[in-house]
């Protein structure tokens, strides 16, 4: 065995665990910010990448205390799957991040999308060529490795034309747009979590087995360490290429202000600040002025005096 799984498991675990790490910080920005200016689709496959990351460095810490080589293979095909998914989908997320002003430019939109498709394409190569290296080392299955293969350029094919579909129009209406694309995310975010469970229960049978029994691992054995992974990310990936935004998720939302953009508005307009309809409020700066609280001055004016007493000739 020219590789050793269980020596590069715990820098696996720290990687995954540190991509964990900073989706969960996108997770409390998107709880916590104020703006509401991003919708659920970002929220959604945020979540599911923080679960496929963190059931992925679980699974590596596992592989970094095994004592079987074959047996930890297994397991770390398994979370192998689990960290390509897992990246595809923050990812994903970070496409549906962009505001109006770069997503409406074709330029930004495009090599974004582009990175999304090119990493997918770049993890599928890796799981195959991490699956062929584990089948080589089981007695038996050096044959199959002929047939995985196929696995890359098959899966190239199916991303390509997954992320080509998302085009196919359902309604042009703006509301039936949102709900479209909003429905493709959350698909797509349940896939990943399914993806996540269905590896954390496999991995159960898998590493159960005693060492004794890994010289010659039974044939299921093999079958759900290499497709399991490879089955199960073909999915969710293709759901998650169907899934990206397309120019419309910025068109259906121009001109139309959130209630975060009314307060500015009213902000702005108290502060004596112009604003023609159509502008963009975030490039106007709100003068301290209008957001500090006014405090109510005390009067200065001078109390007006009493008129003198009258004689007592003035009296009527």
């Amino acid at each position: 065995m020219d590789w050793n799984p269980v020596a590069a498991a715990e820098a696996q675990s720290a990687f995954m665990a540190v991509l964990a790490g900073f989706v969960f910080v996108g997770l409390v920005y998107l709880l916590t910010e104020g703006r509401r200016r991003h919708a659920g689709e970002t929220f959604m496959l945020f979540l599911a990448s923080f679960v496929c990351l963190a059931a992925g460095s679980y699974i590596a810490t596992i592989v970094s205390g095994e004592v079987t080589c074959r047996r930890a293979w297994s397991e770390s095909s398994i979370s192998s799957g689990m960290v390509a998914v897992g990246v595809v989908a923050m990812l994903s997320a970070l496409a549906w991040l962009l505001p109006e002003q770069y997503g409406e430019k074709k330029v930004v939109r495009r090599f974004t999308f582009a990175c999304v498709l090119l990493l997918a394409i770049v993890v599928v190569e890796l799981l195959t060529t991490s699956a062929r290296g584990y089948l080589l080392d089981v007695p038996g299955w050096q044959r199959s490795r002929v047939w995985v293969a196929w696995y890359f350029p098959v899966v190239v094919v199916v991303l390509v034309g997954a992320f080509a579909a998302r085009h196919i129009r359902g309604g042009t209406d703006a509301s039936q747009v949102a709900s479209r694309q909003q429905r493709r995310a959350g698909v797509a975010a349940a896939s990943v979590v399914v993806f996540a469970l269905l590896n954390l229960a496999v991995i159960g049978p898998v590493g159960d087995r005693p060492a004794d029994l890994w010289a010659r691992p039974a044939a299921w054995v093999v079958a759900v360490s290499v497709f399991v992974p490879l089955g199960g990310a073909v999915v969710a990936l293709g759901l998650l290429m169907w899934a990206l935004p397309t120019g419309e998720t910025w068109g259906t939302t121009a001109g139309q202000s959130t209630d975060a953009d009314q307060d500015d508005r009213d902000q702005l307009a108290s502060g004596g600040v112009p604003i023609k309809d159509g502008d963009d409020i975030r490039s106007f700066v709100v003068p301290a002025a209008v957001v500090r609280p006014r405090v109510q001055q005390p009067s200065t004016a001078t109390p007006a005096t009493e008129p003198a007493d009258k004689g007592p000739e003035e009296v009527v």
